[in-house]
């Protein structure tokens, strides 16, 4: 593999990066304007569903531990968003 090769994956994984911060900023907002409708922020129930869903999706590539671990990260900062 050249440095060519590895800049233009580099620049691929930068692109893919920026995508992933911007679809987490938009399901943060959503979430905040989804806390007006429900009583408490924290519903467990609604948890368990997301992090089976994660981790029935996960590809080969990742385990469905490590995305569910991705997902308690971004359920926290929504939590923190809504409060």
């Amino acid at each position: 593999m050249s440095k060519d090769d590895l800049d233009v994956i580099r620049k691929k994984i930068d692109a893919i990066d920026w995508e992933i911060v911007q679809l987490l900023n938009q399901r943060i907002e959503i979430s905040v304007r989804a806390r007006k409708l429900k009583q408490q922020i924290f519903d467990p129930i609604r948890e368990q569903q997301i992090f089976e869903n994660v981790k029935n999706h996960t590809g080969r590539l990742m385990s469905p531990q490590a995305a569910e671990n991705i997902y308690r990260e971004i359920l926290k900062e929504s939590k923190h968003a809504q409060e």
